[in-house]
């Protein structure tokens, strides 16, 4: 059943509250009732802006009259002089603060489920021409730096703040290939990895032995994984030793000129950190 709009003045039913707007402006019994132009049609010119011309656009915000020949001249004006203007009402919002984002989702996977409407991704695939190019692009925009550099600085966890002050010359987070070396000499090509618990599950492991022999053959050694839970239980002595004898290794490392692949696996060999650590 439709909802029916009535007029005050005169009980004339309409059916849409634009049109009840209309008529009440002009009704015979309005004692506010608004003068006519050509036609018998209302002035609206007092109540609503006029439209651009066809072909034109307008800014709706300006009170000059500006017109731009093309949408993407109009975009770029809204995005120069009005920045506030073009935050989408959702902006911010989630399904767990928001309800009315909460039931947009649901109608519009409900829709899709019953294939009222197509996925935007759905019978999409890039080639893998296109996937070898971004790999490359992105591998290029992200080197010597991590994607998740900004996460980090702001919330670094309590091994990387100790660490840090302690490798305080190497470069943090170093991009090699698909990999971030937590503590790395790039001159030198020697890195650092501090690991949490979950580089010791069976999954873990098998991805860092992987991850291992790709940079062993791109030229990089690691001089000793620290696994963190082991270090935290040495003693403060046990700590300092751990620590300085790590360092002095660094040191020869850095004086010393490596002049071959088996010189330097030799070095890892001699200088590899304790199992317990």
């Amino acid at each position: 059943m439709k909802l029916k709009y009535i007029c005050q003045y005169c009980n004339k039913e309409l059916t849409r509250p634009c049109a009840l707007a209309i008529h009440q402006r002009v009704c015979k019994l309005n004692p506010n009732r608004q003068p006519l132009i050509n036609n018998g049609n209302l002035n609206i010119a007092k109540y609503h802006k006029p439209k651009a011309p066809y072909g034109t656009w307008k800014c709706k915000w300006c009170n000059n009259d500006i017109i731009f020949d093309t949408r993407k001249q109009l975009k770029e004006h809204l995005k120069e002089k009005h920045p506030e203007k073009r935050n989408a009402w959702n902006k911010g919002l989630t399904k767990e603060t928001d309800e009315r984002v909460k039931q947009f989702g649901q109608t519009y996977s409900k829709r899709i489920k019953n294939k009222e409407i197509s996925a935007l991704f759905a019978g999409k695939k890039h080639t893998d021409e296109w996937r070898k190019n971004h790999s490359e692009l992105q591998k290029e925009r992200y080197k010597g730096i991590s994607i998740y550099a900004t996460v980090r600085e702001k919330r670094k966890s309590y091994p990387e703040q100790y660490f840090d002050k302690i490798f305080s010359d190497a470069e943090k987070q170093y991009h090699v290939d698909s990999y971030f070396l937590d503590y790395a000499w790039p001159y030198i090509k020697l890195y650092i990895e501090v690991d949490g618990e979950q580089h010791y599950t069976e999954s873990g492991l098998l991805h860092d032995k992987e991850r291992a022999e790709i940079l062993s053959k791109l030229g990089w050694n690691c001089i000793t994984r620290i696994r963190w839970k082991n270090y935290i239980k040495l003693t403060t002595n046990e700590k300092e030793n751990f620590i300085n004898n790590l360092l002095n290794k660094i040191n020869i490392f850095k004086n010393e000129t490596i002049g071959s692949k088996t010189d330097c696996r030799l070095l890892y060999t001699v200088y590899n950190v304790e199992d317990k650590v």
